[in-house]
This record gives C-alpha cells, sequence and structure tokens, in this order.
C-alpha cells in the first residue's frame, strides 16, 4: 500500500508537495513520521484507493 522515498539530502519533501498540490498530486512528508524532527526529506505513497 505505502512506498517510502529517501529524497537526496538537501531536498526538502515539503517543498516537494507543495509543488505536486499544484499538479492535484498528493504525499505524506516523511517528517510527520519521525519524533526527533528528522526526515525533511523523506516521503510516503500510497497507492490504494477505496471505491
Amino acid at each position: 500500500m505505502f512506498l517510502w522515498v529517501t529524497l537526496p539530502e538537501g531536498l526538502s519533501a515539503l517543498e516537494l508537495f507543495q509543488e505536486a498540490i499544484k499538479e492535484n498530486v498528493a504525499f505524506v512528508p516523511g517528517s510527520a513520521f519521525y519524533v526527533d524532527g528528522s526526515g525533511k526529506n523523506t516521503l510516503g505513497l500510497n497507492f490504494s484507493s477505496a471505491n
């Protein structure tokens, strides 16, 4: 159901999210899953949907 992506160091998943949403594409920035504030260059992609 999920694909975990690690972007190259220095790239921000949140900045990518802001650009992707303009194209009607959404994903979960990975920093939401890190309690220590890291993971800024990670994201989760979901490939499932409900009818």
